[in-house]
């Protein structure tokens, strides 16, 4: 009998019909969506509109639900 490794489970991202899957380059690393999270919540407005415009063409958008909670976060403290 052959020795089967699994892999450990990863998180999918979630999939929403609106989002079209065809963006970029694909889906965005989990590590490498944590390190945008922490970054955009000291973000400026022109810093975070622009990140936001480049990050969203380039990637996947089903893989940034976790920034897309943070970009709208940031919004939300920047015109308070």
């Amino acid at each position: 009998m052959e020795d089967e490794r699994v892999e450990p489970a990863t998180r999918e991202p979630a999939t929403h019909p609106e989002i079209p899957n065809d963006a970029g380059v694909g889906p965005a690393p989990l590590e490498t969506v944590a390190v945008w999270v922490n970054l955009v919540a000291t973000m400026g407005p022109d810093e975070l509109a622009d990140f936001e415009e480049r990050t969203f063409e380039q990637c996947d958008r089903a893989s940034l639900g976790d920034l897309r909670v943070a970009i709208q976060r940031r919004h939300r403290e920047l015109t308070r």
